[in-house]
């Protein structure tokens, strides 16, 4: 109705279509009088952005949060409205490419980076009008690392191959990333997969983000930088330092393996330098023994390279000089007996029985028996004599600093033919045969020898006054030698064991040349009779190449020893007291002796030896402890004289005053003429 102004009015609420709305007003008393109100209803849509916009991770992650918008139409929520959501720029997707908004006219999604870093913008819409949008800008990012995960801090023999390799993994965001180029490069005397000086290697990495490189360290000692990174981005990178360190140089080296430490580096770096393809197993066999030093204690280092020395060459060379010492010894008991007859005595040569020339008794037969008188036909064939020599000898030489200890027997056995010319000149001719087996303490191997021997041997004395004696021999011996190589490494790749054996054999010469003059002079019943002798020794060794017996590691190991040659000049003072005494059978003789022997080659052994691996044939030098150049020996022993010309005996004797040299022989002989 009307007002008393005549004035009426209402409101009007615009639903939810937009448009132009015309509302008339008519009257009630005459409907066709009435005027149109012309409205326009309007509808402004929006969208906001809530949250989600601005974030970064790392490729290949999902969106830490999620982006979420709220739909509004004329700044109200607007729910139920269709959201479509696009990745207009980079590399991503997303979890639900459309979403309705709820209640509050809110709707989210989630997203995934990919593996491309940089700039992703996600842009939101409503579906009821797409020009109305927003847009999220986020960053996916990509953190690479370069690590060394194997390898590192070695240490390794100048001009080897590091014992492992170099392991670099590569990882984006911390995931191991395959397909990666990588650098590695040297600062210091080094190659990397036998490159050049200057070593540039790209390798791709494989599944698990690595790449493994062989490092070959040159041939100075000292330390190598070696660095890692990613030719794409250089700033990328990792550094570890390496270490040539030579055996020679090893803390605690003994002088006398520092040769031997030498030559093996140089063998295992020839045979490195050989294409894989080239090498002999008993070379890869080598080679990876030199790998097993670097990084293990010096200590198990060195008790390795003692193993490798050729000991089992230094007991033979002392085996050679016993060898013609038995010999010589047992021809000395020969010109000694020879001196005591005199022709026409039926125990002519044969009154002194000892083993060693050490007690003639001039003109004993003659003195208690008496002349035996003889038909003048036929006395020349007592000119004639033979005798049969044999020792047995035992002893040991206790481990010195550079020589190895041993046990051994010795055995010879000595038999000749001498002619009489006169009562003042005696000569003749032996044959002699000599066999030594000793045995390395501690199971480390051992020598066995055997040969034979020629002498010539001649005597002018003048009875009961003064003598001379010159023996000449010249022998061949045969030696089999077992060396045994046992040790073991424990180094950063683990524990390696070698025990192995390795057998020889080679052949020597012997020369060696005694001189002796003495006096024998009557005291009552007994005899005395100083003495002196010069005595020279010639060995000539062959070489020889061993071989290890079995199979494991170790075989690369086998040596080819160069023994050389040894010469031994000594001079010998002594003296020998005997006496007789006269049985209704024969005559009884108890003897004794004691002689000093002065060596003058007082420089220690010395043997060469080369690894039969080395294409280099490198030849190293091993030697002995020095020569004990004073000692003594001390004897006894009982003879006996029977009718008819035959005599026996019995010595022993007894090496004192020898540093680290114990021995003891028992000989035995029978003598006669014709």
């Amino acid at each position: 109705p009307t007002d008393a102004a005549g004035r009426a009015q209402t409101g009007l609420q615009f639903g939810p279509t937009p448009g132009t709305v015309v509302v008339r007003a008519a009257r009630n008393d005459d409907l066709s009088v009435f005027v149109d109100f012309t409205l326009t209803s309007t509808l402004t849509r929006t969208l906001l952005l809530v949250s989600g916009n601005g974030q970064s991770g790392p490729t290949n992650t999902a969106l830490p949060a999620p982006l979420v918008i709220e739909a509004r139409d004329n700044g109200l929520a607007a729910p139920g409205i269709g959201i479509t959501w696009t990745v207009v720029s980079g590399d991503a997707t997303l979890v639900s490419p459309t979403s309705p908004t709820d209640a509050a006219g809110r709707a989210q999604t989630g997203l995934q980076f990919g593996p491309t870093p940089g700039t992703v913008v996600v842009r939101a819409a409503r579906n009821d009008d797409l020009s109305v949008f927003v847009e999220f800008t986020l960053t996916s990012t990509l953190v690479r690392t370069v690590s060394i995960v194997s390898g590192a801090n070695q240490q390794g023999l100048p001009g080897l191959p590091l014992p492992s390799p170099i392991v670099v993994e590569v990882r984006a965001n911390g995931l191991p990333e395959a397909g990666i180029e990588v650098d590695l490069s040297a600062s210091g005397s080094a190659s990397v997969a036998g490159s050049d000086a200057t070593p540039k290697l790209v390798k791709l990495t494989d599944g698990a983000g690595r790449a493994s490189f062989v490092v070959t360290l040159g041939p100075s000692p000292g330390p190598v930088t070696l660095t890692a990174s990613l030719p794409a981005d250089p700033s990328v990178n990792a550094s570890t330092v390496v270490n040539a360190s030579s055996l020679a140089s090893l803390p605690g080296l003994p002088p006398e393996l520092q040769s031997l430490g030498e030559v093996l580096e140089g063998a295992c770096a020839a045979i490195a330098a050989l294409p894989p393809t080239n090498r002999s197993p008993e070379q890869v066999d080598l080679l990876a023994r030199c790998q097993d030093f670097p990084g293990a204690p010096p200590a198990e280092v060195i008790a390795a390279l003692r193993e490798l020395v050729p000991d089992t060459t230094l007991v033979m060379v002392n085996i050679a000089l016993g060898a013609g010492q038995a010999q010589l010894d047992n021809l000395k008991a020969r010109i000694a007996a020879l001196r005591s007859g005199t022709r026409g005595s039926a125990f002519g040569g044969l009154a002194i029985a000892t083993p060693s020339g050490r007690i003639p008794v001039s003109g004993l037969v003659e003195n208690l028996l008496g002349p035996t008188a003889r038909e003048e036909t036929g006395a020349d064939f007592d000119r004639f004599g033979w005798f049969v020599s044999g020792t047995l000898g035992r002893g040991e030489s206790r481990e010195g600093r550079l020589t190895p200890g041993y046990d051994f027997d010795i055995n010879g056995l000595t038999a000749g033919l001498d002619y009489r010319f006169s009562d003042r000149f005696i000569a003749g001719a032996s044959l002699g045969l000599t066999r030594q087996d000793s045995d390395l303490t501690g199971a480390q191997g051992k020598v066995e020898a055997s040969g034979w021997s020629v002498s010539g041997y001649a005597t002018v004395y003048q009875a009961h006054q003064w003598y001379s004696d010159a023996v000449l021999t010249w022998g061949r011996n045969e030696y089999d030698t077992l060396r045994r190589v046992r040790y073991t490494i424990t180094g950063p790749g683990g524990s390696t064991t070698i025990d192995r054996s390795a057998r020889g054999r080679l052949d020597g010469d012997l020369l060696s040349f005694a001189a002796t003059v003495g006096r024998d002079w009557q005291a009552g019943g007994w005899t005395v009779g100083p003495y002196g002798r010069l005595l020279y020794t010639r060995i000539d060794f062959d070489s020889a190449r061993e071989v290890f017996e079995g199979t494991g590691p170790g075989a690369g190991l086998a040596l080819e020893v160069f023994p050389g040659t040894h010469t031994s000049l000594a001079s010998v003072a002594g003296a020998k007291f005997s006496r007789a005494i006269s049985r209704d059978w024969g005559i009884l003789m108890p003897h004794f002796q004691f002689e000093w022997e002065r060596e003058y080659k007082e420089d220690p052994q010395r043997v060469g030896a080369r690894f039969l691996a080395d294409p280099s044939a490198r030849i190293f030098t091993v030697q002995g402890d020095p020569i004990d150049n004073s000692f003594y020996r001390l004897g006894a022993g009982l003879s006996a004289l029977f009718t008819g010309g035959r005599s026996g005996f019995l010595y022993v004797e007894r090496v004192l005053g020898k540093s680290g040299f114990s021995q003891t022989n028992l000989a035995l002989g029978l003598r006669g003429e014709f």
